[in-house]
């Protein structure tokens, strides 16, 4: 246990050249699996998934939509890979990672940028791999997921510094990671009303949504939406080409659509968090915690995180029973359960110093 201890407190507050010793080691480990899966990919002769053989055929092509019904901007970053590398097996696997890269790097930065310790930002940004979706679906098997949980860390990070300057820069900023989260997956644009929502809720940050600067963010969000969304309005049927995944059947009594829908929803909710709360319930037992015993109130950082995560599964629950979806997938929850390891982090560094040793 002591050893554990001087590895956690290396890893979490160490410095290898001028960067943290955290994020080298998930940047060595990423790089690590971008080389192997390559070789082994090309070896084995296995060739590539369903959603990569999509971005192969895409490839070749810069457009502002592709078929589908997936948003463009994990395309686009396999284009200009591409341009680099050649259309093969690495260039799909670099992006990946990459973007994976990306993810971790923003909840680490924004962390940091709420006021967090760098063992807090570290635990925030490991807590990523003890989801599912990320430590094996993403790499298994999905394309644009991926791009929703780099996005969405980055959007976070980019609303971690918007209210911290509330620069030009920084609404500017804010607007542009808006229009990447929504381009890199249709369903982040929960994150950002569920994030935007939370910040009008707290009075003592609900400054930098309602300062008149939030017209910049909100204007470079539509210029670099505007492409996009005039090629959806003009190819709908490719926009909605697997609308049948939702399992919506309008014959179905309505009532019946909702209860089937709610369990599915709790399911894949159950099944996305069940890990990093485990691992975490693992790491307060081990540490000899006491939820028992009287603990400081939530600062308003941390309020913010578990707010965001509270209203954007509200809007999504909301939006399952309205519309007779009955069929959820723990993927698609992503842009907002992605906030959960940040949140139960957040929790543990208020709880010190047991919470800190969790």
């Amino acid at each position: 246990m002591k050893y554990s201890m001087k590895w956690d407190e290396w890893l979490a507050e160490s410095r290898i050249g001028p960067f943290p010793a955290a994020i080298v080691m998930v940047a060595a480990y990423l790089a690590l699996q971008t080389v192997i899966l390559s070789i082994l990919a090309t070896w084995a002769g296995t060739g590539v998934g369903v959603d990569d053989a999509e971005q192969l055929i895409y490839l070749p092509y810069l457009w502002a939509g592709y078929g589908g019904s997936q948003p463009p901007l994990y395309t686009w970053i396999n284009w200009l890979a591409a341009q680099l590398f050649g259309t093969n097996i690495f260039t799909l696997k670099l992006v990946k990672y990459s973007v994976l890269f990306l993810a971790a790097c923003s909840v680490f930065a924004a962390m940091r940028r709420f006021g967090y310790t760098k063992a807090t930002a570290a635990a925030a940004m490991l807590g990523l791999f003890t989801i599912p979706q990320i430590a094996w679906e993403s790499q298994r098997a999905l394309s644009h997921s991926v791009a929703v949980v780099g996005f969405c860390a980055l959007l976070l990070l980019a609303m971690a510094n918007l209210i911290e300057r509330r620069s030009v820069i920084a609404y500017a900023l804010f607007g542009l990671a808006t229009a990447a989260a929504i381009l890199a997956k249709y369903n982040d644009v929960f994150l950002v009303l569920a994030l935007v929502a939370a910040v009008l809720s707290l009075r003592e940050l609900r400054g930098a949504i309602l300062d008149p600067k939030f017209a910049i963010s909100v204007a470079v969000a539509i210029l670099v939406l505007a492409p996009t969304t005039y090629w959806s309005l003009m190819h709908p049927a490719d926009l909605l080409a697997r609308g049948e995944k939702f399992g919506i059947d309008l014959q179905q009594r309505r009532m019946t659509a909702a209860a089937t829908g709610a369990g599915k929803f709790i399911m894949a909710t159950f099944n996305f968090a069940v890990l990093p709360v485990l691992v975490s319930a693992l790491a307060f037992a081990l540490t000899g915690f006491r939820f028992s015993e009287r603990h400081p109130k939530a600062p308003t950082r941390e309020v913010l995180l578990w707010r965001t995560l509270a209203l954007g599964l509200a809007m999504l629950a909301t939006l399952v029973l309205a519309t007779g979806v009955t069929e959820v997938k723990a993927r698609w929850l992503v842009p907002v359960l992605v906030i959960l390891p940040l949140a139960m982090a957040a929790y543990m560094e208020r709880l010190s110093p047991r919470g800190r040793d969790a």
